[in-house]
Formats: structure tokens, C-alpha cells, sequence
């Protein structure tokens, strides 16, 4: 069992604003529905403590008052309400500064300009982690080409080659689907994966390539833009707040995240996120193998621009960054330890991404989005 103490070593003040997305009670059931979190009990019971004291649990109150902290536990749960605490006021201080900017002055927030044309290539997608069998046993990176087979065999991905529709009618009738993980990956490799104060060449190197990858949301607001589809989906704002939190299919893909994220902020060593990192660019290698194809016939056909879609990430920069990290990481190797959590990480991120083609592919065929 691990020490009470590094729960609290887990969040650093910036990768706490991923808590801005959730409500205050929401926090709460998700810690105590994770099984991990039931290794720090006493921590969970500090967090009822916190809450009761705030009447948000009524009758219950009652009893968790008359529970009696220790020093220790006590010191902890002042220290997580000051936690908590920061976060609203971080929230606070942003409606006033929005309420000050806008609001009050009758102006708009102004949007992202338009993207420079050609400015943006290829990743690199990370093949050495099927090909190098030079790390501790192998055992790995079997699991993880295990994966990559069924994936690239899946329903969904036969549909996108197969079926004869419109090209960007194909896009359209999947693509809003995945607002959660692109925009989720942002915030993962912005607030999870990058360390607040980096203290080793191993973190600073991470931290490099991480915020590279962060900024590739921007391209896929871009495309979202270019293949008009407001103007398809026609949603107000509380359809798409429904769409995005109260659909079903859309909570599969809003758990994926958040698993992701508990585990990257748990596990800090460089070498077990490098492999994250990489196991989560190589996840996508495939989709946007075929979706990139599809996207460019609808470049072609339709004159328009779609670097996210068509797979053209990165940058010049980005490209150094990762063979930075490449050389530095590879010659490093892997503890039984790192590779059993790298076997865990390829578990989570491929059957989520095949979870997640399941849904894509049932709204493709049944046309649930009405693409038009």
C-alpha cells in the first residue's frame, strides 16, 4: 500500500485546474468510485469531513463530526481544504476578469486566428515501440502489437474504406464524437503530463514535447470550422452541454480521460510518461491513417483545409523535440516494474480507443448524427 502522504505529491498547483471541469460534488463520487483511491481511506474520509462541514450531506453530518482526526489526518485535511479553496478562487478570479473584459464593456472574447497554410507536417509516429525488442523482455511490446492487430482490423475503420458516400458526409457523421478525447488531450499533456518544476533533464525533455502536443487542438477547432459543422449540427448551448455530459456514448469517452489523467498525475517517473506519451500518439497512428485519407479527398473535392484531420500535427520544432526524447529515453532500460505499468497504460489506452470505435461505428451506420 502506498503512503497517504504521496496522494498529496500526486497534483502540482497547475494539473489541479483539470478539476475546473468538474463540480465540486462530481470530484467527489469519481474519487470514491476509483478503486485505487480506496488505498488512501483516510484521505477519502477527510474529504467527507471537508464537505459535511459545508451542510452538503444533511443528516449525515452528524456523523462524520463526531469523528475524531488525528494531528496528522487533521494537518492533511487543512491542507487539501486550502487545495480545494485555491481552485475556486482561480475560478472566481477568472468570471471577474471575464465579467471586466466583456461583459461590462459589451465586447467579445476574440478567437483563434486563421492557421498559416503549410506550416504543419506529419507526426512522427513512434514505430520503434514495436520494433525495438531491446527493453527488459520484449514482453511489452508484444502486448502492445497485439493491440495495434485488432485495431487495425476493426469494423469502423473497414466502413471508412468501403462504404461510397460523400467523402466529407463522412466526416461529419463521426467526428463530433471525438470532441472529448482531442480537446481532453490537449489538457492531458498541458496540466498531466508536464511537471510544474521540472528538476531533471529527464522532466524538462517531457515537458518539451508534451506542450508541443498540447497545441494541436487549435488544428482541429480549425477543421471543425472548415467542415461547417454548426451549421450541420444546428445545437444551442445546452444541446451541446447535453450532448457532451449527458450523453451516454459521450461518457465513455469523458472516462477514458479522466482515467488517463489519475493515471499520469500517480505515476511520475519520466520514463513510465514517455511510454505513456507514446503509447497514447501510437493509439491514433491508425485512425488517422484512414481518416487522413478521407480527408483529403475532401480537400481535393471541396477546396478546403484540414492539417488536424489529414494528420498533419506537427511542426519542424515538434519534430526535434521528439527525437530529443527519443534518443535521450530509448537507451534507458525498463525495470519489471516500468514494464508491467507499460503493459497496464497499452491496456487502458487501446480498449478505450476500441470502445470508443465501437461507438463511432454504430453512429456511422445508423447515421445518428444526421450528416448532411
Amino acid at each position: 500500500m502506498m503512503e497517504e502522504t504521496q496522494y498529496f505529491d500526486i497534483l502540482t498547483p497547475s494539473q489541479e485546474k483539470l478539476a475546473v471541469i468538474y463540480s465540486f460534488q462530481e470530484l467527489v463520487l469519481l474519487l470514491i468510485k476509483l478503486p485505487i483511491i480506496w488505498e488512501y481511506h483516510s484521505v477519502i474520509l477527510e474529504h467527507f469531513t471537508l464537505i459535511l462541514k459545508m451542510d452538503m450531506y444533511g443528516s449525515q453530518k452528524v456523523f462524520f463530526e463526531n469523528i475524531e482526526l488525528s494531528p496528522d489526518s487533521y494537518k492533511k485535511m487543512a491542507t487539501l481544504s486550502k487545495r480545494m479553496f485555491d481552485i475556486f478562487e482561480g475560478i472566481h478570479d477568472s468570471f471577474y476578469n471575464y465579467l471586466s473584459s466583456y461583459v461590462l464593456n459589451g465586447s467579445h472574447p476574440s478567437f483563434f486566428e486563421s492557421l498559416p497554410v503549410g506550416k504543419n507536417v506529419a507526426p512522427i509516429y513512434p514505430e520503434f515501440v514495436i520494433e525495438n525488442k531491446s527493453h527488459n523482455d520484449g514482453r511489452h511490446i508484444e502486448h502492445i502489437n497485439n493491440y495495434l492487430e485488432k485495431i487495425s482490423s476493426h469494423e469502423f475503420f473497414k466502413w471508412l474504406i468501403n462504404t461510397s458516400i460523400d467523402p466529407q458526409l463522412k466526416l461529419k457523421s463521426f467526428i463530433p464524437l471525438w470532441i472529448v478525447d482531442i480537446m481532453g488531450y490537449r489538457d492531458i499533456n498541458k496540466y498531466v503530463f508536464t511537471y510544474e518544476q521540472p528538476e531533471s533533464e529527464s522532466e524538462k525533455i517531457i515537458n518539451d514535447y508534451a506542450l508541443h502536443l498540447s497545441e494541436h487542438s487549435r488544428l482541429f477547432y480549425h477543421d471543425w470550422k472548415s467542415l461547417q459543422l454548426d451549421d450541420m449540427l444546428r445545437w444551442s448551448a445546452s444541446d451541446t452541454l447535453e450532448f457532451i455530459f449527458l450523453n451516454s456514448d459521450m461518457d465513455m469517452h469523458r472516462e477514458n480521460i479522466v482515467k488517463f489523467s489519475l493515471f499520469g498525475l500517480k505515476h511520475r517517473d519520466p520514463v513510465v510518461r514517455f511510454w505513456f506519451m507514446m503509447i497514447l500518439e501510437l493509439s491514433g497512428k491508425e485512425f488517422f491513417s484512414h481518416v487522413g485519407d478521407i480527408a483529403l479527398q475532401v480537400e481535393s473535392k471541396y477546396n478546403i483545409y484540414l492539417p488536424y484531420l489529414c494528420g498533419r500535427h506537427a511542426t519542424e520544432n515538434e519534430h526535434e523535440a521528439y527525437n530529443n526524447m527519443y534518443e535521450h529515453f530509448m537507451v534507458k532500460e525498463l525495470s519489471p516494474e516500468q514494464s508491467d505499468l507499460i503493459i497496464q497504460i497499452t491496456d487502458m489506452v487501446m480498449r478505450s480507443l476500441l470502445n470508443n470505435l465501437d461507438i463511432s461505428y454504430r453512429y456511422v451506420v445508423n447515421n445518428l448524427l444526421a450528416a448532411r
